[in-house]
């Protein structure tokens, strides 16, 4: 695995690439947190061998893999619609209902509008300061490529697996994690949850400070009431 930059590929990634996936995508409406329920190398090896992939997977120590790039579809987020019963059913075979407003059956599945971010751990665990920050960081970097996701709206642009699938993923990505904003995007290492979408409008301060504009990619909006499901990268806990 080599780090390779290009528009595709996030700046100082490990390059892993997996073969499952389409070939480029029909827009992009969301960045999806998951949590792995497992470690980093493993989780890897485990997308590569059971024919299943993400855009990225983020280790506890900050250190990022990307296994497709983000001009194609990876398979990670995948519903398909059928449209006798007009209902959703998960690669499990199971009958959700998805609570995420963007899904729409003419897309034909998730997976094309959508990109996935894994991240080493367990639901309900809180996320490490540096993985944390590296996702915060990786959002700001995608708001920036695909402007359709910014502001990043919790609920509609950012949302976790559970938004798509309430069954299998109903933790995922799990309590560690919140992406509403609501503290300020301060990481709380004493117990509370990871605020997500405050971190991303914390690091849009930041860049805008530093670059003396407003409108950054990175900004936030939806600090509402938690969406169902939106709690923590475990499953992933962003997811």
């Amino acid at each position: 695995m080599a780090v390779v930059e290009t528009p595709a590929r996030y700046p100082g990634a490990t390059w892993a690439e997996s073969p499952h996936h389409w070939p480029g995508h029909k827009g992009r409406k969301a960045v999806v947190i998951h949590i792995n329920e497992g470690h980093f190398e493993s989780s890897i090896a485990y997308m590569l061998r059971t024919g299943t992939s993400a855009h990225f997977e983020v280790g506890a120590d900050g250190r990022i893999a990307q296994l497709v790039g983000v001009q194609d579809s990876a398979w990670c987020n995948g519903l398909s619609y059928h449209a006798l019963t007009r209902r959703w059913v998960c690669p499990h075979g199971h009958v959700v209902s998805p609570s995420w407003d963007q899904l729409d059956p003419a897309d034909e599945n998730p997976n094309w509008t959508t990109l996935s971010i894994e991240n080493e751990g367990f639901s309900g665990r809180l996320l490490p300061p540096a993985q944390f920050q590296a996702n915060v960081d990786l959002l700001v970097w995608l708001g920036a490529r695909f402007p359709s996701l910014v502001p990043y709206t919790v609920g509609r642009t950012l949302i976790g697996h559970s938004h798509l699938d309430s069954v299998d993923k109903a933790r995922c990505p799990g309590s560690g994690v919140s992406l509403v904003a609501g503290g300020g995007g301060e990481h709380d290492p004493g117990g509370g949850s990871a605020d997500v979408a405050g971190g991303v409008g914390g690091a849009r301060g930041a860049a805008a400070g530093r670059a003396g504009r407003v409108g950054d990619p990175a900004a936030v909006q939806g600090v509402g009431a938690e969406p169902r499901g939106v709690r923590g990268p475990g499953d992933v806990s962003l997811s």
